[in-house]
């Protein structure tokens, strides 16, 4: 154990000693936005976030186009919080099929209850659990055919690289740099 903990304060010293030098990490399963990706990009004013294609990724901007015949859009790094990559799209089918299943059976079992007694079936509670029942196959069926028409990317934060640098002070010590 104090031999691991010597070896780690050797492996540090070096990195105070050494003016300039920087370790740089990346987080595994991260994937790193290159031109041509199609990406989002969050801004630190404001809720805004701008999808499109990646044309290039520099040091102080980031340059995005929504469509091929648009402009690009320009965004100084510092105004961006965040660039998430697409690495697929994926169906709805089952969310549809969930609201639609819920909001049917609400539908129907309002619908049960708002009848007046012995209308068709006998009580209002019987009434509503087999409006509800029957409303919620139907808006099921409905949800499942709607989700599964429509797609949604799925998106994964670009990779950030996280830097170990030396201060060039005086008393030394080190500094934490966290970019994508």
């Amino acid at each position: 154990m104090r031999r691991c903990l010597t070896r780690s304060r050797r492996v540090l010293s070096l990195m105070i000693a050494i003016p300039g030098i920087a370790v740089t990490l990346q987080a595994q399963g991260d994937l790193q936005a290159r031109p041509g990706d199609r990406v989002r990009v969050t801004l630190t004013s404001g809720p805004r976030r701008y999808i499109g294609t990646l044309l290039q990724l520099t040091a102080d901007s980031v340059h995005l186009s929504e469509t091929p015949t648009q402009p690009a859009f320009n965004f100084r790094r510092t105004d961006v919080r965040r660039i998430d990559v697409s690495v697929g799209r994926r169906r709805n089918a089952r969310k549809g099929l969930v609201i639609g299943a819920l909001a049917g059976s609400g539908i129907g079992a309002i619908f049960g209850l708002s009848q007046r007694e012995d209308w068709l079936l006998g009580s209002r509670e019987e009434q509503a659990l087999i409006f509800g029942a029957y409303t919620g196959a139907l808006g099921a069926t409905i949800g499942v055919v709607a989700g599964a028409l429509t797609y949604a990317d799925w998106w994964v934060p670009a990779a950030r690289r996280v830097a170990i640098v030396p201060y060039d002070d005086a008393r030394g010590g080190l500094g934490v740099a966290i970019r994508f």
